[in-house]
């Protein structure tokens, strides 16, 4: 240990969460002493998760930089700042000396990582250095990113610039960095108005990638921008054709209004997330405006949106993570019935979603089967479905429902891709089911940074914010986050319950 500058001995849960770019993060970058990674077999064998598995394969690819130093230990160079030695114990051996209450490393370099309090309380206790992966960690407030507030002085500046300001005389008033698709609020009177960061981007030859934004300003929006007319607060516009609403469901907020306009709608944006507290309506507003994209319109109709292909998106794929609130203690165990019925507890949010809009003229279950023959969840589709004067996807099932678990190796093209409750996926999780993205497809990533039910997630690390942090910078990136809960006034109210009252 001591030709090393520190000894790290990463638990499972590190690997379950960050995979193998947890040697990238522990890699000492500066100085001539490596860091050093202990992994003990019996940790080892409790890697079973992706990232788990990942971080063993990128070790087993490092055959020429492996080398044997004694019975039962194998030393692999991952990088110029990083050895990772795999050690082969028994009920002797370092498992015995780690369970030990006393057992300290005498240099004092060696630190136990982990997310989980149980395991941290516990190697705590018996005299080790414990500490979180901060490398995993992102601030939560992360998804509130996408409006920031503005000063007056900037606000003065628009109106002297004829409402718009080049990207770096914002940034030099308001102290921050301001990214591509960024809102800036001010307020005005009783209300607010929106400036929105926007520039030319620029694509790679075949156009088919975003490499960059020439000429960044920040620009004031006027009415005009939100589609205004007649009596509507706010229209969606796709093309030349204007929408009050999404099979009735209509913006609430100009929040909601952001997220589906700017965000959904906008086809330059192939990564959208739209946040929100309980309530907030972010599953129905993403969930009925993609319908939209996936429907086929007659040619008059089709020529209004200025859309020469039949559909924007051939299909849309629904993923979200199957966590009982409460943990496994509260699951339903073995789910009886068909395929149908073992799924659909766990797609609530877009069955209610569905039901609360105009499409409940189609079920739901007529969404999922595929018109052609019969699939996993039922017979062949009905013949000719519309919803809203569209028909649904001639060629196959409107919607694709997979698990998260059979993501690998999988490629979605011209896909709509919905993934709900995305706090409850781990960040490596999340960024092996982005990895899926192919070409003409878009990925709506939707949660919540209060609502937890995987234990091995939290507010500090989760594929929600870790996702956001990853993209906040890229230029086809777009984060929205939804304030209002628009439930019962006791589903509000429930936010300032403390279970533990201090009455006597």
């Amino acid at each position: 240990m001591e030709d090393y500058s520190n000894v790290f001995l990463p638990l499972p849960d590190i690997y379950n969460l960050g995979g193998s770019e947890v040697f990238e993060a522990l890699e000492r970058d500066s100085g001539k002493e490596k860091n050093l990674i202990v992994i003990p077999s019996f940790i080892a064998d409790s890697l079973t998760s992706w990232g788990g598995e990942d971080a063993l394969n990128s070790l087993k690819e490092l055959e020429d930089k492996r080398k044997k130093i004694g019975e039962g230990f194998v030393c692999y160079s991952v990088g110029e700042g990083l050895d990772v030695v795999y050690v082969e114990v028994d009920s002797g051996g370092l498992e015995k000396k780690l369970k030990e209450k006393n057992f300290v490393d005498p240099t004092g370099k060696s630190k136990v990582l982990t997310s989980d309090s149980k395991e941290h309380l516990r190697y705590l206790s018996r005299g080790h250095v414990v500490e979180p992966p901060k490398f995993l960690m992102v601030d939560k407030n992360v998804v509130y990113k996408g409006i920031i507030s503005g000063k007056e002085k900037l606000q003065a500046k628009l109106f002297e610039n004829g409402r718009k300001v080049p990207l770096n005389v914002a940034e030099d008033i308001l102290g921050v960095e301001l990214y591509h698709n960024q809102f800036v609020r001010f307020r005005v009177n009783d209300g607010f108005e929106f400036a929105q960061v926007v520039g030319d981007l620029v694509r790679n030859k075949d156009g088919s990638r975003i490499i960059d934004v020439k000429n960044p300003v920040l620009k004031l929006s006027s009415d005009k921008d939100y589609g205004n007319f007649g009596d509507a607060n706010w229209t969606y516009r796709i093309g030349n054709q204007y929408r009050k609403d999404f099979f009735g469901i209509a913006p609430k907020d100009f929040e909601q209004y952001l997220a589906v306009q700017k965000g959904i709608l906008n086809f330059d944006s192939s990564v959208v997330f739209v946040g929100g507290c309980q309530g907030s309506g972010k599953t129905l507003v993403s969930y009925t405006a993609a319908v939209d994209l996936i429907l086929k319109y007659e040619d008059d109709e089709r020529k209004k949106r200025c859309c020469s292909r039949d559909l924007f998106f051939n299909q849309i794929v629904l993923l979200k993570p199957n966590n009982a609130m409460g943990g496994k203690d509260r699951g339903l165990g073995f789910l009886p019935g068909d395929h149908w019925l073992k799924v659909k507890p766990h797609l609530g949010p877009f069955i209610d979603s569905h039901e609360e809009s105009r499409l409940d003229d189609i079920p739901f279950l007529e969404m999922i089967l595929d018109p052609r023959r019969s699939n996993d969840f039922g017979p062949k589709r009905q013949e000719k479905l519309k919803a809203n004067g569209a028909y649904l996807p001639p060629n196959k099932a409107a919607i694709h429902i997979t698990d998260s678990s059979y993501l690998r190796g999988r490629s979605f093209k011209n896909t709509l891709i919905l993934v709900d409750e995305a706090q409850n996926f781990t960040p490596y999780e999340m960024k092996t089911t982005i990895e899926r993205l192919g070409e003409n497809s878009k990925i709506i990533i939707m949660g919540d940074t209060v609502q937890f039910d995987n234990p091995r997630c939290s507010k500090d690390i989760n594929g929600l914010t870790s996702a956001i942090n990853h993209y906040l910078k890229a230029p086809y990136s777009f984060l929205m986050y939804l304030p209002n809960n628009y439930r019962n006034q006791a589903s509000l109210d429930s936010l300032s319950w403390k279970v533990c009252s201090d009455s006597k």
